[in-house]
This record gives C-alpha cells, structure tokens and sequence, in this order.
C-alpha cells in the first residue's frame, strides 16, 4: 500500500508543481529535498536530517507540502484500512476454529502478509483464553 500512496501523492504533487510555474523555494543553505524523500519521510513518519528539518523550517513551500502529504496520507490511510482484509467476524470464526478448511488457508495465508489481521487474530485468542480460564 505504501508505493501506491507514494506514487499517487508524487503524481498529484507534479501536477501541483506545474501549475505553479515548476518553481521552488530555496531555504538558508540547503536546496529543497526530492519529493520522494518529502513522500518517504512525511507518510512513513521517517526523520528528516537535521539540515532538511532545518530547511523545511524555512521554506514554506515544503512545509506546505509536508503537511499536505500528511493530511493525503492520513485520508488514503482511513479509506483504504483494512480494504481487501477478511472481515473481524471471518477472524473471530478462524480464532474459534469455526471456517472450512478452504477459507481457514486463505485467512491463514493473509495473515501470513498482513500485520494488521495478524494482530487482531492475537487480541482475539487472547481474550478467547481469558474467557476459557474464566469459566474453568
């Protein structure tokens, strides 16, 4: 997912780019970064160095875009969540042993990729345990 936001949040910002003549701000000593490192650092939450923290302290143009590239990310991020995951009851009836056996591999296999299942299927047996314990 995050090549596809990146891509997307490049090309929408060299249509901004061009719009505005193609021309950009210089801060004290340090030319604006590529917008692949203002893309990697703004949507991966990476540190910039010193000196890009630095410029971009200075240069409105890239303040500007980090904090669109945020705000982009933070939209794609709460639309896109979980997009083409099983559903929480797909993962509750996997935790209980409840699917098929053909729709337990898939879920099986997801979780394999994806942290975000992953994690719930772990807080899902947990309290599936403490619930058993509870009633022993």
């Amino acid at each position: 997912m995050m090549v596809f936001i990146k891509s997307h949040l490049i090309a929408w910002d060299q249509g901004e780019s061009q719009k505005r003549g193609g021309k950009m701000q210089r801060g004290p000593g340090v030319p604006c970064p590529q917008e692949e490192e203002i893309v990697q650092r703004a949507v991966a939450g990476e540190p910039f160095s010193d000196d890009l923290t630095h410029h971009i302290a200075c240069c409105e143009r890239c303040q500007e875009k980090v904090a669109v590239y945020q705000r982009l990310n933070a939209s794609l991020v709460q639309k896109l969540y979980r997009f083409d995951c099983p559903s929480s009851e797909t993962l509750s009836y996997y935790c209980a042993g409840l699917l098929e056996k053909t729709r337990a591999d898939e879920t099986e296999g997801h979780l394999r990729v994806c942290p975000l299942c992953a994690e719930e299927v772990e807080q899902t047996r947990t309290f599936l345990q403490a619930e058993q314990f509870k009633n022993s």
